[in-house]
Protein backbone atom coordinates (compact mmCIF):
# COMPACT_ATOMS: atom_id res chain seq x y z
CA UNK A 1 0.00 0.00 0.00
CA UNK A 2 1.20 3.51 -0.20
CA UNK A 3 0.60 6.05 1.79
CA UNK A 4 -1.02 8.51 -0.28
CA UNK A 5 -3.76 6.08 -1.23
CA UNK A 6 -4.45 4.97 2.48
CA UNK A 7 -5.57 6.15 5.54
CA UNK A 8 -5.02 9.33 6.75
CA UNK A 9 -2.85 9.57 9.83
CA UNK A 10 -3.94 12.88 11.05
CA UNK A 11 -7.16 11.38 13.23
CA UNK A 12 -3.74 9.72 15.14
CA UNK A 13 -1.67 12.56 15.56
CA UNK A 14 -0.51 12.54 19.22
CA UNK A 15 -2.81 15.62 19.87
CA UNK A 16 -5.79 13.88 19.09
CA UNK A 17 -4.84 10.95 21.34
CA UNK A 18 -6.45 10.66 24.76
CA UNK A 19 -3.04 8.91 26.18
CA UNK A 20 0.44 10.21 25.09
CA UNK A 21 3.68 9.32 26.19
CA UNK A 22 6.99 11.73 26.23
CA UNK A 23 8.36 10.48 23.12
CA UNK A 24 4.89 9.22 20.87
CA UNK A 25 6.04 7.65 17.77
CA UNK A 26 4.73 9.81 14.97
CA UNK A 27 1.98 8.44 12.87
CA UNK A 28 3.11 8.45 9.89
CA UNK A 29 5.74 6.30 10.80
CA UNK A 30 3.23 3.54 12.65
CA UNK A 31 1.48 3.63 9.56
CA UNK A 32 4.65 2.71 7.41
CA UNK A 33 5.78 0.27 9.40
CA UNK A 34 2.44 -1.69 9.34
CA UNK A 35 2.41 -1.30 5.52
CA UNK A 36 6.15 -3.11 4.87
CA UNK A 37 4.68 -5.22 7.76
CA UNK A 38 1.70 -6.07 5.45
CA UNK A 39 -0.74 -5.62 8.21
CA UNK A 40 -4.23 -7.25 7.11
CA UNK A 41 -7.41 -8.84 8.60
CA UNK A 42 -6.53 -11.25 11.12
CA UNK A 43 -3.54 -11.05 11.55
CA UNK A 44 -2.21 -11.31 14.99
CA UNK A 45 0.46 -7.89 15.63
CA UNK A 46 2.64 -7.78 18.58
CA UNK A 47 4.43 -4.23 20.12
CA UNK A 48 7.04 -4.85 22.69
CA UNK A 49 7.05 -1.61 23.42
CA UNK A 50 3.72 -0.48 23.34
CA UNK A 51 3.72 2.84 24.75
CA UNK A 52 0.68 4.36 23.52
CA UNK A 53 -0.12 2.14 21.32
CA UNK A 54 0.81 4.32 18.47
CA UNK A 55 1.65 1.08 16.23
CA UNK A 56 -1.19 -0.97 16.90
CA UNK A 57 -3.34 1.50 16.49
CA UNK A 58 -2.31 2.00 12.97
CA UNK A 59 -2.52 -1.85 12.31
CA UNK A 60 -6.35 -1.77 13.89
CA UNK A 61 -6.99 0.91 11.69
CA UNK A 62 -5.05 -0.25 8.41
CA UNK A 63 -7.22 -4.18 8.76
CA UNK A 64 -10.61 -2.21 9.75
CA UNK A 65 -13.68 -3.06 9.84
CA UNK A 66 -11.73 -6.20 10.56
CA UNK A 67 -10.26 -7.21 13.57
CA UNK A 68 -6.52 -7.94 14.57
CA UNK A 69 -4.97 -9.63 17.34
CA UNK A 70 -3.09 -6.70 19.02
CA UNK A 71 -1.00 -7.07 21.90
CA UNK A 72 1.41 -4.63 23.74
CA UNK A 73 4.13 -4.57 25.88
CA UNK A 74 4.77 -1.48 28.38
CA UNK A 75 7.21 -1.63 30.97
CA UNK A 76 6.62 2.18 32.00
CA UNK A 77 3.94 3.10 35.09
CA UNK A 78 3.24 6.09 33.31
CA UNK A 79 1.18 4.95 30.55
CA UNK A 80 -2.56 4.76 31.17
CA UNK A 81 -3.67 1.70 29.85
CA UNK A 82 -7.44 2.80 30.06
CA UNK A 83 -6.49 6.02 28.39
CA UNK A 84 -4.91 3.70 25.72
CA UNK A 85 -8.22 1.92 25.50
CA UNK A 86 -10.09 4.41 24.48
CA UNK A 87 -8.30 5.67 21.54
CA UNK A 88 -9.10 2.16 20.07
CA UNK A 89 -13.20 3.03 21.21
CA UNK A 90 -13.12 7.10 19.38
CA UNK A 91 -11.74 6.01 16.44
CA UNK A 92 -14.27 2.76 16.47
CA UNK A 93 -11.49 0.71 16.20
CA UNK A 94 -11.65 -3.10 17.71
CA UNK A 95 -10.07 -2.48 21.15
CA UNK A 96 -6.73 -4.88 22.19
CA UNK A 97 -5.94 -8.30 23.16
CA UNK A 98 -4.26 -7.18 25.80
CA UNK A 99 -1.84 -4.71 27.06
CA UNK A 100 0.67 -5.98 29.31
CA UNK A 101 2.59 -4.46 31.98
CA UNK A 102 6.13 -5.45 31.94
CA UNK A 103 9.87 -5.94 30.46
CA UNK A 104 9.78 -7.49 26.80
CA UNK A 105 12.62 -9.33 27.76
CA UNK A 106 11.58 -10.94 31.03
CA UNK A 107 10.05 -14.87 30.16
CA UNK A 108 7.84 -14.09 32.32
CA UNK A 109 6.13 -11.61 30.32
CA UNK A 110 6.60 -13.56 27.37
CA UNK A 111 4.83 -16.46 28.55
CA UNK A 112 1.80 -14.52 29.37
CA UNK A 113 2.04 -13.05 26.08
CA UNK A 114 1.89 -16.69 24.61
CA UNK A 115 -1.12 -17.18 26.90
CA UNK A 116 -2.70 -14.64 25.41
CA UNK A 117 -2.69 -15.23 21.89
CA UNK A 118 -4.36 -19.06 22.81
CA UNK A 119 -1.30 -20.68 21.42
CA UNK A 120 -1.10 -19.27 18.16
CA UNK A 121 2.17 -17.65 16.98
CA UNK A 122 2.56 -13.81 15.75
CA UNK A 123 2.81 -13.25 12.31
Amino acid sequence: RRLVEGKKTSPYAPKTRKCITNTPLCPVTAFAMCNIARIRPHISVLDPYAGSCATLLAAAALAAPSPVTAVGIEISDGVNFDRVEEDFEVRGLPGLRALVRGDCREERVREEIRRLVVGGSFD
